[in-house]
């Protein structure tokens, strides 16, 4: 049975994991502590159900007042007290088109955050330099594009934005359909 080979893996290896999860535990509260986060302050995120914002109060008892791009209707035991379901893109927007789009609008090209270090300073990957690049030319794109349009006082709505995205989706450049080929998106 592959749960009876888990559970006794685990068990032989809990003071090991314990160990490294005290080191971590302390290097995420020497990191809140760097950055100052208190109750009340505002967390923002793109989000979806409010995981990062429960799970920070589960772990501090630290309760952020939660801001998201885009939310869901939240589920599970993660959400903080203060989660509130409004979204600055409309929710059908995004169950229309996958988060993928608007994860890339919004990804850095720096590197995720993978731990702490004793200093309570972030640990980020190393990303691939073609994503880093492909992120910041569509960066670059998404800003010159809303420049242009405010330059030219051009107003757009919801339907236009998704005859954006379909056009994303249904007829990408080269370039944009074989993006999300690359190892990161594996994970």
């Amino acid at each position: 049975n592959r749960n009876a080979i888990l559970e006794k893996t685990v068990i032989a290896a809990q003071d090991e994991i314990y160990a490294k999860v005290k080191v971590e535990r302390s290097n995420f509260f020497k990191y809140l502590k760097r950055i100052g986060m208190k109750n009340g302050d505002i967390f923002v995120d793109l989000g979806y159900n409010g995981t990062i914002q429960g799970m920070i109060k589960k772990i501090s008892h630290i309760d952020t007042k939660g801001r998201y791009i885009n939310t869901y209707k939240p589920q599970g035991e993660f959400q903080g007290v203060s989660y509130e379901m409004k979204s600055f893109l409309p929710i059908l927007f995004m169950r229309a088109f996958g988060g993928a789009a608007v994860e890339l609008i919004f990804s850095e090209a720096r590197g995720t955050v993978i731990g702490y270090d004793d200093d309570g300073l972030p640990i980020l990957t190393k990303d691939f330099e073609y994503r880093q690049d492909v992120t910041k030319k569509i960066l670059k794109g998404v800003l010159k594009g809303v420049k242009d349009l405010l330059d030219e006082e051009v107003r757009i709505n919801v339907s236009d934005c998704v005859k954006i995205l379909k056009r994303y989706y249904e007829e990408p450049t080269i370039e944009e359909a074989t993006f999300a080929n690359q190892r990161i998106f594996e994970n």
